[in-house]
């Protein structure tokens, strides 16, 4: 099964809104949870170097968790912009109905019920 990794940077880093100080990464090769632990605290070629894992040095890793995937779920993206535009259409549709309603009170106002 496929392992993931969201690792975060102690501290604040430097914009909550752009996600700095954060990634989220692929485990390649781990069968296990304790392999891909093992890799991603390899301190020779793995995320974990040694710098990264020593409390108060620049770019220290504050928090690690590992996501095991046990189904990959492709979303239909197709699907989810047509329902959006479905949606935008409604909206439209809506407002053109609400701006007629107005003008035809309106109209009805200024110039009596026909």
């Amino acid at each position: 099964m496929p392992f993931y990794a969201h690792i975060t940077q102690a501290g604040t880093g430097c914009d909550y809104s752009i996600a700095c100080g954060e990634k989220f990464i692929a485990i390649y090769g781990a069968k296990t949870l304790e392999e891909a632990k093992a890799k991603i605290l390899d301190t020779e070629d793995g995320y974990g170097s040694r710098y990264r894992l020593e409390p108060g040095s620049e770019g220290t890793i504050g928090s690690i968790t590992i996501y095991e995937c046990s189904a990959p779920v492709e979303v239909d993206l197709e699907a989810a912009r047509a329902e959006l535009k479905r949606q935008d259409d409604e909206e439209a549709a809506r407002k053109v109905e609400e701006k007629e309603r107005v003008d035809f009170a309106r109209l009805q106002a200024k110039y009596g019920r026909a």
